[in-house]
C-alpha cells in the first residue's frame, strides 16, 4: 500500500500545489499543464540513486537494516507530503526526490532480501514467481482502500466537488506510512535467517 499511493500524485499535485511564478527556475522544468511529468523525473533521479547506494550497502552492512531504513524514508516523505496544506513546487520536488531515494533502496535490498532467503535453491523460480505476486498485493489494494480514505477524509470542511481538502491526503497518506512501517515490523520479526 504505501508505494502505491503514486497512483494518487497528479491529484495530489492538481490539489494542493501552487503553481511556480513564470520568473522562476522552476517554470521551465514544471510546466502548468503537465507538473507530474517533472516530479515523476526528480522521483526516478532518486529511486536510481537509492538502488546504487543501497545495493552496495547491503553487502557490507546487511540488508534489514536498509529495509527498515527506507520505509522510515519513504514514510517521512508521505506524511510531510500529506501534510503540506499549499505546496510550493520545491518542497514538491524535494520530497519526491527523498520517496524516490527510499523506494529505490527497498526494491534494490528487498530483492535482495528475497534471494538470501529462498528455502530452496533448486525451486528459486517458483519461490520468486510467489515473492512477485505478494510483491504487488499492496499495488493492487492500495488505490482500493486509499480512495475511500481520501474521498471521505477529503470531504471534511470542503464544498469544491473536484478538489480534495488537505485532510484527505493526510489520511491518506498516514495510512501509507503505517502500512510502510508495518512491512518493516514484519520483515524484521519473520525473516530470521538473514542479515
Amino acid at each position: 500500500m504505501g508505494g502505491s499511493t503514486q497512483a494518487f500524485l497528479q491529484y495530489y499535485i492538481r490539489d494542493r500545489m501552487l503553481q511556480p511564478s513564470p520568473d522562476s527556475p522552476l517554470a521551465s522544468i514544471m510546466p502548468e499543464d503537465d507538473p507530474v511529468r517533472a516530479v515523476c523525473a526528480v522521483a526516478v533521479v532518486g529511486y536510481v540513486a537509492g538502488l546504487v547506494a543501497a545495493g552496495a550497502l547491503s553487502d557490507k552492512i546487511g540488508r534489514k537494516p536498509l529495509v527498515v531504513f527506507a520505509c522510515v524514508l519513504m514514510s517521512v516523505a508521505v506524511v510531510v507530503l500529506g501534510g503540506i496544506r499549499s505546496a510550493q513546487p520545491a518542497d514538491i520536488l524535494l520530497w519526491s526526490l527523498v520517496g524516490g531515494l527510499g523506494n529505490g533502496a527497498y526494491q534494490a535490498v528487498d530483492l535482495a532480501l528475497a534471494v538470501d532467503t529462498l528455502p530452496d535453491p533448486a525451486e528459486s523460480a517458483r519461490y520468486m514467481g510467489i515473492w512477485g505476486v505478494g510483491a504487488f498485493i499492496g499495488a493492487c489494494f492500495g488505490p482500493v482502500l486509499g480512495a475511500p480514505l481520501l474521498y471521505v477524509f477529503g470531504r471534511l470542511h470542503n464544498d469544491d466537488p473536484v478538489a480534495v481538502a488537505p485532510e484527505g491526503y493526510l489520511a491518506l497518506f498516514l495510512f501509507a506510512a503505517v502500512c510502510l512501517f508495518a512491512s518493516a515490523a514484519v520483515l524484521v520479526a519473520c525473516v530470521k535467517n538473514a542479515r
